[in-house]
């Protein structure tokens, strides 16, 4: 999944349920991922790179 959102830009969300990236992930799953991350759905993707 890293793989795959690397060099994602624009909001979490969004890149989490664009379907050309990550098929078959809906709308609560992306709710649930950014919950369980701790993660704000509107923050910019870069925000979300490991160090």
């Amino acid at each position: 999944m890293e793989d795959r959102l690397a060099g994602a830009s624009g909001m979490v969300k969004p890149g989490l349920t664009d379907q050309r990236r990550l098929a078959g992930l809906g709308n609560l799953l992306a709710d649930e991922i950014c919950w369980r991350a701790r993660i704000a759905p509107r923050w910019r993707c870069p925000v979300c790179q490991q160090t």
